[in-house]
């Protein structure tokens, strides 16, 4: 997803995490992807914003990034998620719940 290469994209380029949907605004990804911070404002992604995440994705792989709550798909209990080593896949909205609560430490 462009998205969480973007964000990963913006933590190389500027030493640290994005905080908030304006930090990605002048990235290559918002450069190339039109309407991208629709989604985010509308609720319809959700993006986790990791500030202490390690930068390399291969370290970050059992965190969620991003998921994506509408449509079809999701009506019917899957999310589609995005990890933290960019793995994108459909996950049970239950199983997605118990990943959250590894990725906040809850």
């Amino acid at each position: 997803m462009f998205l969480c290469e973007g964000i990963y994209g913006y933590r190389a380029a500027r030493g640290h995490w994005p905080a908030k949907v304006a930090d990605l605004a002048g990235t290559p990804m918002a450069l190339t992807m039109r309407g991208w911070d629709d989604d985010i404002v509308s609720g319809r992604v959700v993006v986790l914003w990791p500030q202490d995440w390690p930068p390399s994705p291969r370290d970050n792989g059992g965190k969620i990034l991003a998921y994506y709550t509408a449509g079809l798909i999701s009506e019917f209990g899957k999310q589609w998620v995005c990890w933290g080593d960019l793995r994108t896949e459909y996950l049970p909205t239950e199983k997605l719940q118990a990943a959250l609560k590894t990725t906040r430490g809850n």
